[in-house]
């Protein structure tokens, strides 16, 4: 499943409102780092609003309950 989808199944879990749904595309997986994060802090300059920064919280917070181990990315599935 690509990032995307569980961002996607992140957002209906919390209901996010649909004029924030730019918040999602903020958020990824690190690998290295085993943690999902958002991308929000490079935007701050700009007028993104505090409320997103807030749901970019509530989502990589979902997320890193949910899926713990990160997305399951199909090379590491493999053999």
């Amino acid at each position: 499943m690509e990032i995307a989808a569980y961002v996607e199944e992140a957002a209906r879990a919390l209901r996010l409102p649909e004029e924030l749904r730019q918040v999602m595309r903020t958020i990824s997986y690190d690998l290295g780092d085993e943690e999902w994060y958002s991308t929000y802090h490079e935007f701050q300059e700009s007028a993104i609003p505090v409320e997103v920064f807030s749901w970019a919280l509530r989502l990589t917070g979902w997320l890193q309950f949910a899926y713990p181990q990160g997305p399951a990315f199909p090379e590491a599935s493999c053999c």
